[in-house]
């Protein structure tokens, strides 16, 4: 689908307008950011809220705690409870989004943000269960008198980091990233970036 000159012009002054430190980050968006989601939007451009104590979708609700506790404690911020999920993987993004009959978006943070992510494990979750449960997971969830140590030593296996976004997206892999609100810009937007990113930069 080919937009319009006008149309672009619209989502280049909003990205502008509202996400400056991420364009600053990414060279006006030299590294896309993906997001898959279950469900559609009739929107080209449509806003979403960060999620607040958000309860796990895949995760064990007990390893699900013991990491955003860590992540807070060490890091700053709920990653696990209070963040979107993205990925500079549109491949990846697209099995939560267009394989489960929802959509992937481009992503744009709105205002400040934050991020972790680790170049070790691109998802957190499925990761863990491939290192330390396999497929008998929920038995030894549940006979792991020390679950709490496991999961810490696990996330600490991961090198997680708070900065470099670039090699972040570059990866692949997972991103915790935590902001105000974020733009959804539907990913057939893509194909004319180059003019959004042409209106982003003129004065």
């Amino acid at each position: 689908m080919k937009h319009s000159s006008k149309t672009l012009q619209v989502v280049a002054a909003k990205l502008k307008a509202d996400c400056q430190p991420y364009l600053k980050a990414t060279e006006f968006y030299a590294y896309p950011l993906y997001r898959g989601l279950r469900n559609t939007n009739r929107y080209n451009l449509a806003v979403a809220k960060c999620p607040v104590n958000r309860p796990p979708r895949d995760t064990n609700l007990a390893i699900h705690e013991i990491a955003d506790t860590y992540f807070y404690k060490n890091f700053g911020a709920h990653y696990r409870s209070g963040a979107f999920f993205v990925t500079g993987s549109q491949e990846e993004a697209s099995m939560y989004g267009d394989e489960l009959g929802g959509e992937t978006f481009l992503f744009f943070p709105m205002g400040a943000f934050k991020f972790c992510w680790s170049p070790r494990y691109a998802d957190f979750y499925a990761d863990l269960e491939n290192e330390i449960y396999g497929e008998e997971e929920n038995e030894f969830i549940w006979s792991d008198s020390n679950l709490g140590e496991t999961v810490v030593q696990y996330i600490e296996r991961g090198h997680y980091r708070t900065n470099d976004i670039k090699n972040a997206t570059r990866s692949g892999h997972e991103i915790m990233l935590t902001c105000a609100s974020a733009y959804l810009l539907k990913t057939s937007f893509q194909y004319q970036f180059e003019e959004i990113q042409y209106n982003i930069k003129r004065k």
